[in-house]
């Protein structure tokens, strides 16, 4: 019996030491891979950084600008004469789609003793054409003339312009060929923009003006912008 007892009291001893140890190991592991300051506890300590990726553009406007410039969605065709800053020359231009016709001034430029007073234009496929049609000068020499080089002829539309845009304010109202518009400070110029159409009239920027006056709205012909 002195014998057994002996035996228990051993085995609870070294059962009691391998517990003791085991909470010093288990210790040992939370200090090494836990550490305090390593643990985010509190998620309005993190710093959150955007990426709005390269060549973004914070675009700030008001939601009546932004409603009048989303109005070009209401145009299927229009048509407008264009005089630029530089020349002075006025472009007829029509426009349905994809397609564009640029009817040049009555002076029609010569190429290889041959004229031509039209230019089609299909910006889906970025080509363009030079026509001669219904003008003396043609001497003959009546449809297409040759091809060109598109970016060379292509005269940016008003949309093209108002695509710009990336900083607006209103500064006033007026009429312009009888219909409503309102007049912005931009980031490009002051531009004069029709209300319900979102058409851009007029820019001035410093000394230089683009006018696109005489403008209507969705009522060119397929037949108008095709050869």
């Amino acid at each position: 019996m002195r014998i057994l007892a002996l035996v228990l009291i051993l085995s609870l001893f070294l059962v009691g030491c391998a517990v003791e140890d085991s909470d010093e190991v288990i210790g040992e592991v939370l200090d090494d891979d836990a550490s305090s300051e390593d643990v985010i506890t509190d998620v309005s300590d993190v710093e959150v950084v955007e990426d709005v990726g390269e060549g973004s553009v914070d675009v700030s406007l008001s939601a009546e600008i932004s409603e009048v410039l989303a109005h070009g969605s209401r145009l299927k065709s229009y048509a407008y004469n264009y005089r630029g800053p530089d020349s002075g020359t006025v472009y007829a231009i029509s426009v349905k789609g994809d397609k564009i016709k640029i009817e040049l001034p009555e002076m029609n430029v010569e190429e290889r003793g041959k004229f031509y007073n039209l230019i089609y234009l299909d910006t889906a496929e970025a080509t363009a054409e030079a026509y001669c049609k219904g003008h003396s000068s043609c001497e003959g020499a009546v449809g297409k003339i040759k091809d060109l080089n598109y970016l060379s002829v292509y005269l940016d539309s008003p949309f093209d312009w108002l695509a710009q845009i990336t900083e607006a304010e209103k500064i006033g109202e007026k009429q312009v060929e009888g219909r409503d518009t309102i007049t912005l400070e931009t980031n490009v110029g002051t531009m004069t923009v029709e209300s319900y159409y979102g058409f851009l009239y007029r820019i001035d920027n410093e000394d230089k003006a683009w006018i696109f006056s005489d403008a209507s709205f969705n009522s060119v012909k397929d037949s108008e912008v095709t050869p």
